[in-house]
C-alpha cells in the first residue's frame, strides 16, 4: 500500500515463478531517483509482482495509499485530480513510465 522513490541505495526487485522452476531472480535493479511500488496506488488489492530488497543500505521516500486518497478527495474533481497526481508523480521520475513497461514484459516472458 505504499509507492516508494529511492533517495539513495540500490532496491533488486525480485520474482519468483514456480511455473518455471526459479526462485528469486533479480528481474530488475533500482538506483537513485528511480521509484517502485506505483501498482499500490492504482490498484492496492492486486498482486505485487515483484518484492523489493534492499542490496546496499537504503533511503527511501514514501507515498501511502491513504495519504494518496486523501490527497485525491480534497480537490474538487477527483478524476482530474487523480490523473494529475498520477501524472505529477510520474513527472518526478521520468524513467518510470518505461522501467514499468519492461517489467511488466520481463514477467510475462
Amino acid at each position: 500500500d505504499t509507492f516508494y522513490i529511492l533517495h539513495r541505495g540500490c532496491i533488486k526487485l525480485l520474482v519468483t515463478d514456480r511455473a518455471r522452476q526459479w526462485d528469486d531472480h533479480c528481474a530488475h535493479r533500482l538506483d537513485d531517483g528511480e521509484a517502485f511500488g506505483e501498482t499500490s496506488l492504482i490498484a492496492p488489492q492486486a498482486p505485487r509482482p515483484c518484492t523489493a530488497v534492499a542490496a546496499v543500505p537504503t533511503l527511501l521516500l514514501t507515498l501511502k495509499y491513504e495519504d494518496y486518497v486523501t490527497a485525491i478527495a480534497r480537490q474538487r474533481s477527483s478524476t482530474k485530480s487523480a490523473s494529475s497526481i498520477w501524472t505529477g508523480l510520474l513527472d518526478l521520475i521520468p524513467a518510470i513510465k518505461s522501467e514499468q513497461e519492461d517489467r511488466m514484459k520481463l514477467l510475462q516472458q
